[in-house]
């Protein structure tokens, strides 16, 4: 994994671990507002080859807030290769950075099928669940990332924190 890629995704990690542990208020939606994104536009951004910028481009969307983008950018990519486990990843955290954490453990536990060494989306799903406080599958991830990687502060420090929820529920 190149080191941009690498950058992006834990950057990203950070913003959606932020954005798990804020308290959870009400929002406010009115559907006569939202935003029609236009595909024609997003698909002449997927090239036929994926490059890194190609990998890139929704953790951009993500970080612009533009979670519908990202969440299209992505579906799009995977009609096109539906065997790309980063697609999945940053599909997932867009759907968790919209609190829709059902979609968003579907799209990590695919990204996981496609990659079963993929620690960030198992960190992803980890978060997932201690949202919907499911504590056990929290702890199972963060275990699974600390066995790709044992040296992972986020993974350490998330295991400890669904440790402590569990003996508190």
């Amino acid at each position: 994994m190149n080191k941009l890629k690498l950058k992006i995704m834990r950057k990203t990690f950070y913003i959606t671990m932020v954005l798990m542990l804020l308290p959870i208020f009400p929002c406010v939606s009115d559907e006569s507002t939202s935003i029609t994104i236009e595909a024609d536009a997003i698909i002449a951004h997927i090239p036929p080859n994926f490059t890194n910028e190609s990998h890139n481009r929704p953790s951009l969307y993500i970080e612009k807030g533009d979670y519908d983008r990202a969440i299209m950018y992505c579906t799009l990519a995977i009609e096109k290769d539906p065997n790309f486990a980063d697609m999945y990843y940053w599909r997932a955290v867009a759907y968790n950075a919209k609190r829709d954490f059902d979609k968003a453990i579907v799209n990590y536990t695919q990204a996981i099928r496609l990659d079963s060494n993929y620690a960030n989306a198992y960190s992803g799903r980890a978060i997932a669940y201690l949202s919907k406080k499911n504590y056990d599958r929290a702890i199972a991830d963060f275990e699974t990332v600390l066995q790709i990687n044992p040296k992972d502060v986020e993974a350490k420090t998330g295991l400890e924190g669904a440790r402590r929820f569990l003996t508190t529920k």
